[in-house]
């Protein structure tokens, strides 16, 4: 209860203090794909796996943000869906170049998403995170920062061993932010978001987002950026069809008499 009641009291005073706020942010990603556990993957497949995953993995994102808006976007990367691949395993890295825009007053989120070669608009309500301030505390840079954390559901679609169909597997992944009041905007990179200063640092399982740089209230005005274009669609509804089509790819190979199997990281 105390840690809700700090949260709104938090929140209220950035509704006064972000007005003013605007500026850029420069955030550098990384993540890893764990494959030791894998009996079918041998020693050679997996370090050469690991090895194509980690620089592809390796991105620079910029987030533009004012009071109430901001848009996020990928400034430079390999930006390759189909990243690496081996006889019986392949890896797709989505959602590389995509641009986010959030706008937390009118609480809308769009994106620009592609599924198999296909655009799509995301149109949707933004979801509200249930966030946790830890009181933990530690510095980035020169800014002073505080911990929050929220569990999520993670969904990924596996090859069952005994009949060889696709089944979905959920887990929970505890989500760690970490976020400055010296900046005090809600904003945050890629679908983070609703804290009361603008976060710095995300852990989300196997992935990491960092800052790396930031300019505030520059001289010239900050343009932030909406997605356009693709057919228009909800979230829930892209990541049905997302799983169809996946689902789709695995029957494909199975009923090659391929045992070949497809990894998703992002998107």
């Amino acid at each position: 209860m105390n840690t809700i009641i700090k949260l709104s009291i938090m929140l209220c005073a950035l509704s006064f203090q972000g007005l003013a706020q605007s500026g850029i942010a420069t955030y550098k990603t990384a993540a890893s794909v764990n494959f030791s556990g894998d009996s079918t993957l041998s020693h050679g497949q997996q370090a050469a796996m690991q090895m194509q995953l980690r620089q592809a993995l390796q991105r620079e994102y910029e987030l533009k943000f004012n009071g109430s808006e901001s848009s996020y976007k990928q400034i430079q990367s390999l930006d390759k869906k189909e990243v690496a691949q081996a006889s019986d395993v392949m890896v797709r890295v989505a959602g590389g170049s995509s641009l986010t825009y959030k706008d937390t007053k009118k609480k809308r989120y769009l994106q620009n998403a592609d599924l198999f070669g296909k655009p799509f608009l995301i149109d949707d309500e933004l979801e509200a995170l249930d966030w946790e301030i830890t009181g933990e505390k530690k510095q980035i840079g020169k800014y002073e920062c505080q911990q929050a954390r929220y569990t999520r559901e993670a969904r990924m679609m596996q090859v069952d061993t005994e009949n060889g169909q696709p089944k979905e597997v959920v887990t929970q992944v505890e989500v760690t932010a970490w976020f400055t009041m010296d900046i005090p905007v809600n904003h945050g990179p890629d679908d983070f978001w609703g804290l009361p200063g603008l976060i710095l640092e995300v852990n989300n399982g196997n992935s990491t987002i960092i800052c790396s740089k930031i300019l505030l209230n520059p001289q010239e005005k900050v343009v932030i950026e909406k997605p356009k274009g693709g057919k228009s669609i909800t979230t829930e509804k892209f990541n049905e069809l997302q799983e169809e089509k996946l689902q789709e790819m695995m029957q494909q190979y199975n009923g090659n008499g391929e045992e070949r199997r497809v990894i998703r990281i992002g998107g």
